[in-house]
């Protein structure tokens, strides 16, 4: 984890927000690395489990739109303002998502991301590695 995110959220904390990791990965890991980093909670993606068994059915997958929807059905829950929320992300599969926000703001971009965060005057951050 880069040392510039962590300061980021910080400064969240400062502001009275509530910060959250959104990720394609499991539920179960990303909530783990939440807690580790001490947030406020983790969306990921969902898959069955019988017997304590991964089927390889994914309930929820938290990529493109549905990354969005999880994001708006949380903020519906929480009674989080999304217009006053900041989301960060690398992926152009994640404008859906960044669009759902009031702050998007792209992080780390790959190509098409920077593209598109420029032709939308989004900010561009880039961590030292």
């Amino acid at each position: 984890v880069y040392d510039e995110p962590l300061r980021l959220v910080q400064q969240h904390r400062e502001r009275g927000e509530r910060v959250f990791i959104v990720s394609a990965t499991l539920q179960e890991i990303v909530e783990l690395v939440a807690g580790d980093l001490g947030f406020d909670g983790a969306i990921g993606s969902t898959c069955e489990i019988v017997d304590g068994v991964y089927t390889g059915r994914t309930l929820r997958a938290a990529h493109g739109d549905g990354k969005a929807d999880a994001v708006r059905e949380l903020a519906a829950d929480e009674a989080i303002d999304l217009a006053a929320s900041t989301a960060y992300s690398d992926s152009y599969s994640d404008v859906p998502f960044l669009e759902a926000v009031g702050h998007p703001v792209a992080a780390n971009p790959d190509r098409k991301l920077r593209r598109s965060a420029r032709e939308r005057g989004w900010p561009v951050v880039d961590f030292a590695r």
